[in-house]
């Protein structure tokens, strides 16, 4: 055998071996009938047994599979309470909770199950009242990084928030504690709220955010501490319009961490801002001016005058240990139109969902860039509120990889970016498929079990499956 032929055969091996691993990252569930659900979400993995959480009209089903994806139990959930709505499944480290509320005589109740690993119900705890009824969306619910602290506020008035927080390593609840804010209105001035490890409550509020007003434009952060302190700091964007931003709390280095777009008079992207903000030292927010050339590259388009990119949104802010910070953001777009459906003339409305490229800027504690890059994708979809677009970003020590469908539908191809600490990316496939036994993960909603293995539902013809990916 000649040397040539040697190196063919070793390079096919290799191939080999290579599909071979590829196709060991697979492992998918027996499909679950899901024909009268409402809802279900994975609730997380306890001693290598997966739970899944199935929500119907009047039936609420926990659902338990082994670490090779076979069912090993289901059990119904009872509430004596009639008409709840759940609002979160918290999992802890031997159980898990579920947050729900119902309303009566005008007031909206908040709740608490526990349930062990098993299934089995621990206690049902009230954690707090609104004196206002309970409309979707009017009560929301925020989790602390750790799952420690659990923060639900309602809008009481155009002027105030009201808030109740529960430790959930001691069950200590908070009073109801109201965040005023004379000067600022929420329905015009709020951006977001959070609640950190150590149950202190933020939130974020944009003033003068207009072409007529930006010579006075500011954000304005207010602090609530555990013992219902205030504390507040405006901080100064005079002459700069914001677009799409976000707020996370570093832990580690105990500020607020800020970051997000700002924007011409034409409401395009064409620049990004950053600060940090420990409530008591002096706030400078720093710009980063995108390059016409970068915008062309991010959006594909070729038009002369590049002024700014548009349909951008936030999904990330992925906190450096430096405490610097990994903006993420994508860019969406929802097309709504209203048409006849085909029984009684009725009208329905109609959505295209697309899901286009990923813009990844990573900024230094001092304001500066290290690196930009874009990742390419182009998703579309219709009336499926675009649950199968998107991205997961799964974490490890030394890179991030988004995975996502190529395409939505049945024979997507399942491909992922890896970036490395310094903006270096590579595409790689992680499964291709046919169109008759293929399915569509849902990554928008899965979870990461460790750094080697994630679980991803997917959903198909009013069936249900669980797919592992182990790397």
């Amino acid at each position: 055998m000649n040397k040539f032929s040697l190196i063919i055969i070793v390079f096919l091996q290799m191939q080999f071996l290579n599909n071979s691993v590829y196709c060991q990252k697979l492992m998918q569930s027996e499909p679950v009938d899901i024909n009268n659900e409402l809802d279900y979400t994975i609730i997380g993995q306890f001693n290598n047994s997966i739970l899944l959480f199935r929500e119907t009209e009047s039936t609420y089903i926990i659902q338990s599979f082994n670490d090779s994806l076979k069912e090993e139990w289901e059990k119904n959930i009872e509430f004596e309470i009639k008409d709840i709505t759940p609002l979160k499944i918290i999992p802890q480290k031997e159980y898990f909770l579920i947050v729900y509320y119902y309303h009566k005589k005008g007031n909206c109740y908040v709740r608490s199950k526990k349930v062990n690993t098993k299934g089995v119900e621990k206690d049902d705890v009230e954690i707090g009242k609104f004196d206002s009824p309970c409309y979707p969306g009017n009560h929301q619910l925020k989790i602390s990084k750790d799952n420690s602290y659990l923060l639900i506020y309602n809008v009481k008035d155009d002027n105030h928030i009201e808030t109740i927080s529960l430790n959930l390593n001691n069950n200590e609840k908070s009073n109801n504690q109201i965040i005023e804010f004379t000067d600022l209105k929420y329905y015009r001035n709020f951006e977001q709220i959070l609640i950190n490890n150590s149950g202190e409550i933020f939130t974020l509020f944009n003033k003068n955010n207009n072409k007529r007003k930006r010579e006075q434009h500011y954000f304005s952060i207010i602090k609530i501490e555990s013992n219902g302190k205030q504390s507040i700091q405006n901080v100064p964007f005079y002459d700069y319009l914001s677009g799409d931003m976000k707020i996370e709390y570093d832990d580690l280095n105990n500020k607020i961490v800020a970051a997000g777009f700002y924007i011409n008079e034409k409401k395009e992207a064409n620049g990004i801002f950053y600060f940090t903000s420990n409530l008591s030292e002096v706030v400078h927010v720093k710009t980063i001016e995108l390059e016409e050339s970068f915008m062309r590259n991010l959006t594909g388009k070729k038009r002369k005058n590049m002024d700014g990119i548009s349909d951008f949104f936030i999904t990330n802010l992925i906190l450096r240990r430096d405490g610097g910070v990994l903006l993420v953001a994508e860019q969406q777009f929802v097309f709504q139109a209203s048409g006849f459906g085909s029984e009684d003339d009725n009208t329905e409305t109609l959505a295209d969902y697309l899901y286009e490229n990923i813009f990844l800027a990573s900024i230094h504690p001092s304001g500066e860039l290290f690196w930009k890059e874009v990742l390419y994708k182009s998703q579309s979809s219709e009336n499926d509120n675009g649950k199968s677009s998107s991205f997961f970003i799964f974490r490890t020590n030394s890179n991030l990889r988004f995975l996502y469908n190529d395409n939505i539908s049945r024979s997507t191809s399942i491909f992922e970016y890896v970036v490395s600490n310094k903006g270096v990316s590579s595409r790689n496939v992680i499964v291709h498929q046919q169109k008759r036994t293929g399915f569509l993960p849902q990554f928008r909603s899965s979870l990461q079990l460790s750094s080697k293995e994630m679980i991803v539902l997917s959903e198909r013809e009013d069936r249900l499956r669980l797919i592992k990916i182990k790397y």
